[in-house]
């Protein structure tokens, strides 16, 4: 052999392959030759490419490299011949019959003792057969290699490589070198017997509460088995009482047993000593389900509650509803010339096949929003009545939280409606596979399904259904390219195709009369989708009616906004209800339900007198007047009169109260002001004597009592009363005017009685002077 074995792939045998283990299948590449009538050289580069991962004759041969004595570097290709192609094998097959000769059997009754059975039969001992079964699978491969030879020592290396591995209870482990050589010796000491985890030992002694614990504890067997019935009982109770996992439900469980313990008289019980072990904790699992029916319903009804399977046949309209996002393939221009594919917001009814559609054309770089569903959403409800089972598909579109808590919150509101990512099991359940069509295309019907690989099942019916649209009604349409991108339908070889030649509008003309051509066209079951829904119509079935203010709330975002005195301002869009115009309403907090996918209006819960929301009231857009519209001004004295009426019957069966006299009572009743401590008094010192004499000659100011003073109020210690800014003077001050007018006066009354003493003048009664302001 050429190649060098520390760096060449080795080819793994198909352990399953009916035979493999008998040497009498094998063949070397001079046997090959022989009987396939070629070259012995270009048999063996027919094992060495096979060897290698490639084909011969277009078939994927099963090839080993065994020891020979013959071959290169004492290494020969030997393969399997089940695996040889159809003509060869049984060509083999023909050459030796005395392999396949089956002798036969002689019967004899033997009866097997019902224990034996029930005790096969029983789920662990079928889990020990199902892991020891797994075990020889992985080990297979070494064991076609001779014993301690390069070749099994490389298949253990490569068995090692491929860890972890997963056992048929889901459970992960890894095994070591030393680990696979182990299960290598067992197997070929006891053949698959020896790989079956024996069952346990019955006539040892029997745990009670657990190994560690019995054998700590200081109690008797009939003392432990009283606290094991108590603990029992009380890890029953934490199952059907929580949604704990077995390890915290052991951790709670093991409290309980320091109660018990204590209670029983052994004072050192403690967390360290009293272990319940997880073993005895994991017998009572099963009681999950029960706390499930009572704690988490939905996972109940998904995983526990009985059902039986039903088809299509069964559904009713609007009983099972899938959504989905699906890019049309049909080129359009947008509005500056470039090309795109529109995207349909699609709901399907499985019990008719009917599709509700929403087309959106998108500039460059946006797509499909949780808005653009939602909208969809509501006007198939609005037109079809609203689906007791929404089946989302699992893609981001519906990732998304707002959208889901709508969803929930609208099945609190409407009885007989959920909305989720069904799994491919319970759609199984719901739904049988999407029906054959007979489109006469030579293309298979099945080639343009497209499932998600963790959910193949779930999406049969819907991408069906897509596929036949494709095909049967948008493959008609100008611009159609076909479902698979990369090669796209044109008009021309080796140009790129035409898009639709018309606008948006007449686009959507053509897409709804496609599928309005769908929704009459007959299908696999001969009766078309509008026969489908009429035969349940004329056998009484009604669509459920749902008010558009409940998907409004339902389908929003609900969060607090302040009204200002224009209304409401969201996204730079302002909305008004006359509410608003409540003082109790107009600068507060109110409850706000925007939906994105309706920005014309909202619904605002605001608070009453009271504090507590009213019911949803819907506002608006808030209309915008030009800076001369008469129309505003209007608008604008009728929203102030609202204020002004609000603020009168708020204003109702009040009366002024005098709030200086309520101050007043409030001092009074309130305590005394504390008198202030006194230390002792600081004096002048000795070179300031002068001063401090003349300060003793004048005396100090009599001391007067404390009073409590109101606000406003001062005390006044020249008069030694208590003054306020409203106490009217005892008597009235002369103003610096009137003091200027006395002077004046007498200043005119004197020059008089000068001039008469003078005779020079005309003689002037003093008593009639007044002043003239000039001389």
């Amino acid at each position: 052999m050429s190649r060098d074995d520390k760096t060449m792939p080795l080819a793994l045998p198909d352990p399953n392959a009916e035979g493999i283990e008998d040497p009498l299948f094998w063949i070397d590449a001079n046997d090959l030759s022989e009987l396939a009538g070629i070259a012995g050289q270009n048999a063996r580069a027919a094992l060495k490419r096979c060897y290698t991962g490639g084909t011969w004759r277009k078939t994927s041969l099963v090839v080993r490299v065994v020891d020979s004595v013959g071959g290169n570097r004492g290494k020969a290709y030997q393969v399997f011949v089940p695996s040889l192609p159809a003509d060869l094998s049984g060509k083999w097959h023909d050459q030796h019959p005395e392999l396949f000769q089956k002798p036969e059997i002689p019967k004899a009754h033997k009866h097997i003792p019902t224990s034996v059975l029930v005790a096969e039969s029983k789920p662990s001992r079928l889990a020990a057969i199902a892991k020891a079964e797994f075990l020889e699978t992985l080990i297979k491969p070494a064991l076609m290699q001779p014993k301690w030879t390069p070749g099994r020592a490389e298949m253990v290396r490569k068995i090692v490589a491929s860890m972890p591995i997963t056992f048929p209870n889901g459970l992960q482990w890894t095994y070591n070198a030393k680990g696979i050589s182990g299960l290598i010796a067992k197997y070929e000491k006891g053949g698959l017997n020896a790989l079956i985890r024996g069952p346990r030992n019955e006539t040892g002694d029997r745990v009670i509460v657990s190994r560690e614990f019995d054998k700590t504890a200081p109690f008797e067997e009939k003392e432990l088995r009283e606290i094991w019935t108590d603990l029992r009982q009380h890890i029953k109770n934490l199952f059907l009482s929580s949604h704990g996992t077995m390890p915290q439900i052991r951790n709670l469980a093991n409290v309980r047993l320091i109660e018990l313990s204590r209670a029983k008289g052994w004072a050192g019980a403690n967390l360290e000593n009293c272990d319940v072990g997880i073993a005895q904790v994991r017998k009572f699992k099963d009681l999950r389900k029960a706390a499930a029916k009572t704690m988490d319903a939905g996972k109940f009804a998904d995983r526990f509650k009985p059902r039986v399977m039903r088809g299509r046949a069964g559904l009713l309209p609007m009983e099972i509803v899938m959504g989905d996002v699906h890019p049309v393939d049909i080129l359009n221009k947008r509005e500056d010339g470039s090309e795109a594919t529109a995207r349909m917001v699609s709901w399907l009814d499985l019990a008719t096949n009917r599709v509700f559609y929403t087309l959106f054309l998108f500039e460059k770089g946006r797509s499909v929003t949780q808005a653009h569903i939602a909208y969809s959403f509501v006007q198939m409800v609005r037109e079809w009545g609203l689906p007791s089972i929404l089946y989302l598909d699992n893609g981001s579109e519906y990732v998304w939280k707002e959208m889901m808590e709508g969803f929930e919150r609208l099945a609190l509101m409407v009885d007989d409606f959920r909305a989720y990512c069904m799994n491919s099991a319970d759609l199984e359940q719901r739904i049988e596979q999407a029906d054959k069509e007979d489109s006469g295309s030579d293309e298979d019907p099945r080639a343009v399904v497209r499932a998600t690989p963790h959910n193949p099942q779930g999406k049969a019916a819907k991408e069906g259904v897509f596929g036949v649209l494709e095909r049967t009604a948008f493959s008609f349409i100008p611009g159609w390219i076909g479902g698979d991108r990369m090669k796209k339908k044109t008009h021309k070889v080796g140009q790129a195709p035409r898009a639709f030649n018309g606008s948006w509008e007449q686009f959507q003309d053509a897409f709804g009369k496609a599928m309005d051509y769908y929704h009459a066209r007959r299908q696999g079951d001969g009766s078309s989708p509008n026969q489908k829904f009429d035969r349940h119509i004329k056998a009484g079935w009604q669509a459920v009616d749902v008010d558009y203010g409940v998907l409004l709330m339902a389908l929003s975002e609900r969060k607090p906004y302040k009204v200002v005195n224009t209304g409401v301002e969201i996204a730079g869009v302002t909305y008004w209800h006359d509410e608003m115009a409540s003082p109790y309403v107009m600068g507060n907090q109110v409850l706000v339900y925007y939906a994105k996918w309706d920005t014309d209006q909202i619904l605002i819960c605001p608070r009453d007198a009271t504090g507590k929301l009213t019911d949803p009231l819907v506002a608006y857009r808030n209309r915008e007047f030009g800076i001369v519209d008469k129309s505003g001004a209007i608008e604008s004295g009728r929203r102030v009169s609202l204020m002004n009426k609000g603020i009168r019957d708020m204003k109702q069966g009040s009366r002024k109260v005098d709030t200086v006299t309520e101050m007043g009572k409030f001092a009074q009743l309130s305590p005394p002001a504390p008198v202030v401590p006194f230390g002792p008094k600081i004096s002048l010192p000795e070179e300031f004597k002068g001063i401090r004499e003349a300060v003793e000659q004048a005396g100090e100011p009599p001391k007067v009592e404390q009073v409590r003073l109101l606000p406003g109020q001062w005390f006044e210690h020249e008069t030694g009363t208590v003054r306020g800014m409203y106490d009217r003077p005892s008597e009235p001050e002369t103003s610096p005017v009137d003091d200027w007018e006395a002077e004046e006066r007498q200043r005119l009354i004197q020059k008089a009685k000068d001039a008469n003493a003078l005779g020079t003048a005309e003689k002037t009664d003093p008593s009639g002077c007044r002043l003239t302001g000039h001389k």
